[in-house]
């Protein structure tokens, strides 16, 4: 389990470290041109070279919270 900032978040998907993701989204939004994002680091910078996620499950946190849970495709090939 990791929970760090961008940068050590990014090294781990670069890394092939990650194999799965759970997300918890609130109600609130932070935002700015200043905000960090999920994974900070060189990133990629096209759609095609993007990291994907595969096996997508939505779990609803009542009242109005959710997490995404699904599976990092590490090698590309889905």
């Amino acid at each position: 389990m990791i929970e760090a900032g961008s940068k050590v978040n990014w090294t781990a998907f670069e890394t092939e470290l990650v194999d799965r993701i759970f997300f918890y989204y609130g109600p609130k939004i932070l935002g700015g041109l200043e905000a960090l994002p999920l994974a900070g680091g060189i990133g990629r910078r096209r759609r095609a070279d993007a990291i994907r996620i595969h096996g997508v499950t939505l779990h609803p946190i009542p009242p109005d919270e959710f997490a995404v849970e699904g599976y990092v495709d590490v090698h590309g090939d889905r």
